[in-house]
């Protein structure tokens, strides 16, 4: 398995980093979110995949990470395509 690259020569893998204020506690947090289209070179099949990653400006709080698969575990490239994009867009605000 590896991230897929099309014949474009795009690779399908993203980060982005956010920081976020919560208000109640006056605290920032950093969330580096990575996305990528995973392709199974011996089924021909996608997956794709959003890993996050929390990290609180408190140095007393741990940083949390959540790895998921979006929607089925394994696509066509069109759905993964539609999927990562999908994510993409919520990501940069491009709605």
């Amino acid at each position: 398995m590896s991230v897929w690259i099309d014949d474009a020569g795009e690779i399908w893998d993203a980060n982005f980093i956010s920081s976020t204020v919560e208000s109640t506690k006056i605290s920032r947090a950093t969330s580096i979110v990575r996305l990528q289209i995973i392709f199974n070179s011996e089924s021909d099949e996608y997956c794709t995949f959003e890993l996050t990653r929390e990290i609180p400006s408190d140095q007393g709080q741990p940083t949390t990470s959540t790895t998921k698969q979006i929607g089925r575990l394994w696509y066509t490239l069109d759905t993964a395509k539609f999927s990562f994009e999908e994510r993409f867009r919520i990501y940069t605000v491009l709605h």
